[in-house]
């Protein structure tokens, strides 16, 4: 279970609103909003303890656990309620599409590029077994040649000494570290976990 749950369910005020409370989504790395939701206090339990996106589905009058059928699951890093304790934020790392329409994000308009968009795409090549001439493929199974790409970008950044220079090697290395984590596994939330434990 997320750290301090028990205490933040029993904090959250599910009787205001009828037994739900609306819930922000909003992306764990970049803090842009992906869906809104509802949860009660089964669907925010079951969000706890099992670190995913769980919410209260409305239309069907019960719990919705979010990609279970699609694919597209939340990891639940951290859950922040509101001053009245009647409202939610959910801050997640998003696997696939939030929106059932294929987008990353149920709000329409512009979205910046973030590092939760190279992720995803960075996944998308790793899906697509039709492209065989996929360099992110490549690298992802080839662990010397990513390990000699890392090396080697981390060189240059080293290097770098104009502010554009600097900028085009942040973006070499931010991809090939990213390719390193979708072979590896891990998450945003995982490096972010580490960095919030290095700053206690």
């Amino acid at each position: 279970m997320i750290g301090a749950g028990e205490r933040l369910l029993e904090s959250v005020d599910f009787e205001k609103a009828g037994g739900t409370v609306p819930t922000i989504v909003c992306d764990a790395v970049d803090g842009r909003p992906r869906m809104l939701a509802y949860s009660t206090r089964e669907s925010l339990s079951e969000a706890l303890r099992s670190a995913r996106g769980v919410y209260w589905s409305r239309s069907r009058n019960s719990l919705w656990r979010k990609g279970e059928t699609s694919g597209n699951v939340q990891h639940l890093v951290a859950v922040v309620p509101d001053c009245d304790r009647d409202a939610l934020v959910f801050y997640v790392e998003q696997f696939g599409s939030t929106c059932h329409l294929g987008e990353d994000t149920c709000f329409a308009g512009h979205r910046p590029f973030t590092w939760s968009t190279l992720i995803g795409r960075v996944a998308a090549r790793a899906r697509d077994e039709r492209n065989a001439t996929s360099y992110t493929r490549a690298l992802l199974s080839d662990d010397e040649l990513l390990a000699a790409k890392l090396s080697e970008e981390a060189g240059e950044l080293a290097d770098a000494t104009s502010p554009d220079e600097v900028a085009w090697e942040c973006a070499d290395l931010l991809y090939f570290m990213t390719v390193k984590m979708r072979r590896t596994g891990i998450g945003i939330a995982d490096v972010m976990a580490v960095l919030e434990r290095r700053a206690t």
